[in-house]
């Protein structure tokens, strides 16, 4: 939640600057976790605004990604490297 509301005052500091709402840039969060706040064992969850019933995306002004560090407790230490490489690069490219 306070992921979410500091991504709401990011977009209306952008909305002071500019009354165009189709000009403004989309918000990336990433919060890293030591724990895995949704117990579903993923290294990266994606969080974005939807339509509960239908599952339409609201909008592609905010995106949360939260990374989990307890994922690597079930890894072996050797693939641990390996791991982090992928799970980035899903937040970065």
């Amino acid at each position: 939640m306070k992921s979410l509301t500091y991504a709401y005052q990011l977009t209306l500091r952008q909305l002071v600057h500019s009354n165009k709402h189709h000009e403004l840039k989309p918000i990336t969060i990433i919060n890293i976790n030591s724990c895995d706040i949704y117990g579903l064992g993923e290294f990266v969850y994606k969080t974005v605004l939807m339509e509960e019933k239908y599952h339409t995306l609201y909008t592609h002004l905010i995106e949360i990604y939260d990374v989990c560090l307890s994922y690597y407790k079930k890894i072996d230490y050797n693939l641990i490297k390996e791991g982090f490489r992928e799970g980035f690069s899903i937040i970065c490219y």
